[in-house]
């Protein structure tokens, strides 16, 4: 009876180590920290990770940029980046290609409301078609506004001063290379014009289109179309424009620059942009 019992759990266990397998995951967040752990639960805005055994983790999910679900949250595929530097969420199946839309749930799993149940990945997709997946079948779920690797094209030539930097139109994010912590305050001095398409007249200063013009779609959609906008590691955008007033850094990391636009493809022009610490936290 004994070594029945004993051969019953040993099932039982084996069982459960594909399930446990297929739930752990490293969450990015905007600021740059990543968490890894079990995948237990999304209630209203929060994800919940089970780091250790008596460490379980809230994690909003308004910060968080990446879920990388059977990875370390490094080395992500530039593909992918490029397509989540919008506002669009990005579901990456493990066999599939990448889908636009957008994240709406998570159910089911252990550690869940709905423990005995298989943990299944509800999306969006921009077609308005609902996905469901088996948390097992997604490779990874990006929340929008990552920002691209920096390309070193676009980045700060060695003929302007200091911490000045070109931010091309037609460019997704920009690294500027000036490393930041929270609370600090920074300037912003910007010039420059953008053209938004092949219309003449429709062009950009750093505040935005001259003819006030705003898209729905652009990662910014309450800022002026064309206007220039940063972003600190992962954390959410922000606007800058051509205001001299220093201003208080969301996060720790990296600043990066880019102009607000749905599609920088068909962009012309750049802005130029001096950044300048104003002084401590």
């Amino acid at each position: 009876m004994f070594r029945m019992i004993a051969a019953a759990l040993i099932v039982v266990a084996s069982a459960a180590v594909p399930a446990l397998a297929q739930d752990r995951v490293t969450v990015v967040m905007r600021d740059g920290e990543r968490v890894s752990g079990l995948f237990e639960d999304r209630v209203t805005e929060t994800f919940y990770i089970r780091a250790s055994q008596n460490d379980q983790r809230r994690l909003s999910i308004a910060q968080v940029a990446v879920i990388d679900v059977g990875g370390d949250g490094q080395n992500l595929p530039a593909a992918e980046l490029a397509m989540a530097v919008g506002a669009d969420h990005i579901l990456v199946p493990r066999n599939g290609a990448p889908v636009r839309g957008r994240f709406m749930d998570v159910v089911g799993g252990p550690g869940s409301a709905l423990p005995n149940q298989p943990r299944i990945v509800h999306f969006r997709a921009a077609s308005g078609e609902e996905r469901r997946l088996p948390m097992g079948e997604v490779a990874r779920l990006y929340l929008g506004n990552v920002p691209k690797p920096a390309d070193p094209t676009v980045t700060a030539p060695l003929d302007l001063p200091g911490n000045t930097v070109r931010v091309a139109g037609n460019a997704d994010w920009v690294a500027t290379g000036v490393t930041v912590r929270r609370g600090d305050r920074v300037t912003f001095g910007a010039k420059g014009e953008i053209g938004l398409s092949a219309a003449a007249d429709d062009v950009a200063s750093p505040d935005g289109s001259l003819q006030g013009r705003r898209s729905p779609a652009t990662v910014m959609p309450g800022v002026l179309t064309g206007a220039l906008i940063g972003m600190v590691g992962m954390s959410p955008p922000f606007a800058i424009g051509s205001q001299g007033t220093p201003l208080l850094m969301p996060a720790d990391g990296q600043i990066f620059l880019r102009v607000n636009d749905d599609n920088v493809a068909d962009n012309r022009g750049e802005f130029v942009v001096t950044i300048t610490r104003s002084g401590g936290r």
